[in-house]
């Protein structure tokens, strides 16, 4: 099953309030069926709480919570990709091949934020000339999420290139369209929740460009049998099997505490976060 914290349903891409902590509980039908959680980096906690509370109602859940640098109309979208993917048509023999390939449409895709004016806008903090132009003239500006928190002014060309496909969140102005000039707007019927770089008359866009690049797992989880990438399990954090006999010869260690780590840094690398199986804490992935 795959979600989104911070966006409506769309489609067949379930979508959870970040507020909604139980958000996930109702929406998984098996508790023995890999869940990947997409969501916005400024949601990874909410996302975190809504993972521990789907493994506390079941144990053997087993829960990815994937941090990315885009909004959740990108995600969602992302989601749609996966849903679509021969690899889901397959059945998902892997469930960490969902991971790996939302990682690759995330780093080849674009999550824009239009404004037009920023007012009210809290990061990046405008500068006053942007500030008096929203007034003067129809001047929008355009964000991209994955790159310096700068505002472009939004021209034909340019920060969106001709030609391009760009969805956006349903409802935008007539002044957006003429502002980006000769690109093909495809709206989609979904909300998303605030996060700091809203305002009020903002459109989130997204330039979308996903990848069919298959995937061999770099050997299996000795708990859920997952991929493993990197030589962590994503969705429950252990690591490969062992076969008996090494384990029996293995030096006996005092036990390691759990570690429950902080939120990740932002960086545009997206590390997974296993919601653990059967009580396991959460702890922090390691990136494909």
């Amino acid at each position: 099953m795959i979600a989104v914290t911070g966006a409506s349903g769309h489609a067949d891409v379930s979508g959870v309030l970040p507020e909604d902590h139980q958000g996930l509980l109702p929406l998984v039908t098996s508790s023995t069926e890999p869940v990947l959680l997409l969501t916005p980096r400024h949601h990874t906690t909410a996302a975190r709480e809504q993972a521990h509370v789907l493994v506390a109602a079941h144990p053997l859940a087993r829960v990815c919570v994937l941090p990315l640098d885009h909004h959740p109309l990108t995600l969602v979208l992302i989601a749609q990709a996966l849903k679509s993917s021969s690899a889901a048509a397959d059945g998902w023999p892997d469930p960490s091949a969902a991971v790996q390939l939302a990682r690759r449409h995330a780093a080849r895709s674009h999550s824009l934020v239009w404004y037009r004016r920023v007012w009210g806008l809290e990061e990046p903090s405008p500068r006053a000339d942007q500030l008096v132009a929203g007034l003067l003239r129809r001047t929008g500006y355009v964000r991209d999420l994955a790159a310096d928190p700068a505002l472009v002014p939004a021209r034909p060309g340019s920060p969106v290139p001709l030609g391009a496909t760009v969805h956006h969140v349903a409802g935008a102005p007539a002044l957006l369209a003429g502002q980006l000039g000769a690109v093909t707007l495809v709206p989609v019927e979904v909300a998303v929740a605030r996060a700091p770089y809203s305002t009020r008359s903002s459109v989130e866009l997204t330039v979308l460009v996903t990848s069919t690049t298959r995937t061999c797992p770099q050997g299996r989880c000795g708990s859920c049998s997952a991929g493993l990438l990197d030589g962590l399990c994503p969705f429950c954090g252990h690591g490969p099997w062992r076969p008996a006999s090494q384990a029996a010869r293995a030096p006996t260690a005092e036990p390691v505490a759990q570690i429950t780590l902080a939120a990740p840094t932002p960086s545009s690398t997206a590390a997974p976060v296993p919601a653990g199986v059967a009580g396991t804490r959460s702890s922090e992935g390691v990136p494909t």
